[in-house]
This record gives C-alpha cells, structure tokens and sequence, in this order.
C-alpha cells in the first residue's frame, strides 16, 4: 500500500513536504510529517502562463521525439515578502502554481520551499539570491537549468510525490546506501566504484578472508557518476576503524575526483532521494542541469515518463549491493584492434586531487582510512603497446606520487584475462568476481601488515 505521508488530504494554507512509503499489510508504520506554512499569496505577483510537459498520456506531435501536453497555470513573477523562509502555495485562487519566472526571487531569501505543482523554474529565477542555502523540491519538477539558481546553495531537499520508477541493479542504489547508515556503529569495508564492483565483488567472502573484523558494503555502481559525490554522502557514518577501498576503473575521470552531478545519480537512487540532503552541494556541479536530464532525456527513457513500480521488489542486489546473477563467461568479443591505455594522465588535474585529499581528511577526522586500489579490466581490450611492467610500475607510482592516501594495490593485478569477463570489459563473470575478490583481500591483508607501495 503506498501512502503519501502526510495522509490523503492536504492541510489548506500548508505545503506538505513528506514522500511516499511502503506499508505491509499487516504491518503499522509511525509517520513523522513535516509541514511549512506557506507565504502569504499577497507576497507574491503571478501571472497565467502555458507551457508543454512531457506526460505519457500527451499527444505526439510532427517531429516530437515523446509525447507532451500542454499545461496552463499560475507563474510567480516576483516576491515581494521579506520572509528568509519562502514557503510558495501549491494553488493560488484555487489554480495551481506551475511555474518560476526569471527574476522572481532575490534579496535576502536563504530558503524556498517549491510545491509539487511546480513543473518548471526559468533561467534566472533564483540567482540573485545570494544567500540562498536550502532548496526543498518534488520529482515533478521537469524543466530547470544550472542558471535557475546560484552556486551558494548548499542543501537541496528532494522529495518523492510517486512511486520509485527503477529498480535492479543501478537502480537500487540505495540497498547499499541503507546498508552504510545501518552499520553507522559497526566496523566496516565500503569499497566505492564503478560497475567493476558492482560485478566484480563477492562481499561475504571477503568478510571471510578478512576474519570478518569487518562489515563489507559493496559501493560499485556506474562508471559515469562522480564518486566524490558518493564517498561525501556516507561520511557521517564512517567512524573509527573504518575503511574506504577508493577502488576506481582508471579509464573514468569520474571516479577520480570529478565533481559533476549526472542523471544517473538520480536513476541509482530513486529509491532513497534522500540521500542529496546529506551532501553539502556546493562542493559539486551541474545538479539542476543533471536533474533536467533525468527527467527529460535520460537515455531515451525520461524519469517524466517511466511507469512507477513498487518499492523494493525482488531485485538482483544482495544485502550487501553485489550483483548476484550467475555470469558464466564473456559474451563481449575482443576488439582486432584494442584502444584502451593506461596513461598517466588521470590525477593531472589538480582539482581532482584536492578534492580526494579533503575527502581523505574528512574520513581521518572521523578516524576512518582511505585506501586505492583499482577495478578491473578486460585485458584484451588494451592495447598491446601498455601491456608491459614498465608501464604498469609507471601508473602505479604515478597513482602513489599524486595521492596522500595509501596505494594498496598494482594496476596489472586488475587487468583480468578475457575469460574471467562477462559482457563489457569492465564487467567480471562469476569466477572474475571470486578471483578479483580473493585478491582484493590480499591486497588488504599485506597492507594490514604494512606490505604496500
């Protein structure tokens, strides 16, 4: 049974900012709403407006790549209170609120609360708030850009107004999210990375390998999403003892310290938005563009279209956020002529290694560790040019030289024999993951024992 929250029936003159839970059948659930009074409607000038969304019950026209309906309602053109906290009402004379003009907000605003009418915020409309600080919103807002509001925002409050619409795999990102704050108390192991993980890790044997001293959440999820981001939103859980293996495919700039928001963090955590508020957002990029992206492109399958399913179904996702589908071999041919390299190129941005650096402080200020080690790769898809130990001592140095975090691990000990792969050349079959997996442990055990680079 899916409920909203604050219950069927809105409070009038209330903005609900609640989301959606699952309750069994049989089951009772506590609810805890929060509600904010909204500004008075004589704060604000509004004019009517029409505008076109995409919905699945809209009309395809000539030339549309979806389908689309046109929308009419209220605009906010401009505020004129002199609240810090702006609450804006979801209807206005019994009419919704579906919109934000440029220019609409400014002054000394430091908090806005935009309804779940709101399905889009113009260029402009927020950026002279430059005290603005928290951003509460819904997933039904579609259209918005990076100009819509200022860089000084540093918490934006997603709320969820339907059901989940991914699930499986990437899309339950939040299996391995939940997993770090329940264990917010115990030992443990995150390793962050990409789909190399995600594939390629077997985590109760390595809780087995590693005596099970330690709690393993397996952190992989796609190559293209900015880890920083990832390894930021767990920080508060981390406590003394624990270990972070920043496990990274070297090909991803992503997964070294970029800073960009992209529509896949918001696919791999449909289940738990929540996860965006514990994030201080200034230090990342291209949010609201990444948002407009998920809920309009998307890979050809737009958030705005995708049908909800139920929370927390069956899914390929183990407790511990492996990939439990039995992969017996590779099904991706070798390329005659392998591209990939293995240059020292990855940690030459020097805003990529200040941002890891400060996230390794963050972890030792809560008494936790850092360590790299790698994902794996197909080793038929590198060029043959790299595949010598000359080159693989140069990266591995070039990777301890740059960071002030430990290197446990060799790049060569990563690049996996084609047979070992499944159906990309990131992706370990099930004997790849056992084997990437037993020398992940080795790896950890002779640092435990002071053996690395």
């Amino acid at each position: 049974m899916y409920e909203d929250v604050a219950g069927v029936n809105d409070i009038e003159g209330f903005s609900n900012m609640g989301g959606l839970c699952a309750v069994g059948e049989d089951d009772s659930l506590e609810l805890y709403v929060v509600w904010a009074k909204n500004s008075e409607v004589t704060d604000f000038i509004y004019e009517k407006r029409e505008i076109k969304i995409l919905a699945p019950d809209g009309v395809k026209g000539e030339g549309d790549k979806y389908k689309s309906k046109t929308v009419s309602g209220w605009f906010i053109k401009r505020y004129s209170g002199s609240s810090k906290l702006v609450v804006i009402p979801e209807q206005i004379n019994g009419e919704p609120v579906i919109g934000i003009a440029e220019k609409a907000f400014g002054g000394f605003t430091e908090r806005v609360v935009i309804p779940k009418s709101v399905l889009q915020i113009d260029a402009g409309a927020f950026t002279a708030c430059d005290k603005l600080r928290e951003v509460v919103f819904f997933d039904s807002l579609q259209n918005v850009q990076n100009s819509s509001f200022p860089s000084c925002v540093s918490t934006i409050v997603l709320n969820a107004q339907r059901s989940t619409i991914y699930r499986g795999g990437e899309g339950d990102f939040t299996i391995k999210y939940q997993r770090a704050r329940m264990l917010a108390d115990q030992k443990k192991l995150i390793v962050i990375s990409g789909s190399s993980s995600l594939y390629g890790l077997v985590s109760d044997k390595l809780e087995g390998y590693l005596d099970y001293e330690y709690n393993v959440i397996n952190y992989g999820t796609n190559a293209g999403v900015c880890m920083a981001f990832y390894m930021e939103a767990i920080m508060k859980y981390m406590g003394q003892g624990d270990i972070v293996v920043h496990a990274p495919e070297y090909t991803s700039g992503a997964q070294w310290g970029d800073n960009a928001i992209v529509w896949r963090h918001f696919r791999g955590n449909s289940q738990g938005f929540d996860i965006f508020r514990e994030v201080d957002m200034r230090n990342f990029k291209d949010f609201w563009k990444a948002w407009n992206d998920f809920m309009t492109e998307c890979e050809g399958n737009p958030g705005a279209l995708k049908t909800p399913v139920p929370y927390q179904t069956k899914n390929s996702l183990n407790k511990y956020g492996d990939l439990t589908s039995n992969r017996p071999g590779p099904k991706k041919s070798i390329p005659a002529n392998p591209g990939g390299h293995i240059k020292n190129t990855v940690l030459s941005s020097a805003s990529r290694v200040n941002r890891l650096h400060k996230i390794n402080d963050m972890l030792k200020e809560r008494g936790a560790t850092m360590v790299l080690s790698f994902g794996t790769r197909d080793i038929e898809f590198v060029n043959a040019i790299y595949r010598n130990q000359a080159t693989y001592d140069s990266f591995n140095k070039y990777c301890a030289d740059k960071l002030d975090y430990p290197v446990i691990s060799k790049i060569e000990t990563y690049l996996m024999d084609h047979e070992l792969m499944w159906d990309s050349e990131a992706h370990c079959s099930t004997a790849g993951a056992e084997k990437r997996t037993r020398d992940l442990a080795n790896d950890l055990i002779n640092y435990f024992n002071g053996i690395y680079q």
